[in-house]
């Protein structure tokens, strides 16, 4: 027992002589300014018509399509998340991803 605990303590003692060793201060005058693109699109109006939608675990499978009747601002087609009932027999809930 009084093995395992000098052994138990003397690997704590070099893992946290390792990590203070491994740390260094790093100069803030050094680092450059990030630059940022003219044009940011974080929101856009289109997007491709070729997007598939990742249903995770229960949830529902056909809560998304891609909708070219009713649009935004006079954009060719837009996203519909179709969210179910909460007793919707296909899964209450729509939550996934897109790609």
């Amino acid at each position: 027992m009084k093995n395992n605990l000098s052994s138990f303590f003397a690997k704590f003692l070099l893992f946290g002589l390792l990590l203070t060793a491994s740390c260094e201060i790093r100069d803030i005058e050094d680092l450059q300014a990030p630059s940022f693109p003219n044009t940011a699109e974080v929101f856009i109006d289109d997007f491709t018509g070729d997007l598939d939608y990742a249903a995770f675990g229960s949830s529902d499978v056909s809560a998304f399509q891609v909708d070219r009747e009713v649009t935004f601002d006079g954009s060719r087609q837009s996203m519909r998340f179709a969210v179910p009932d909460a007793d919707s027999p296909q899964g209450a809930f729509c939550r996934g991803y897109v790609f």
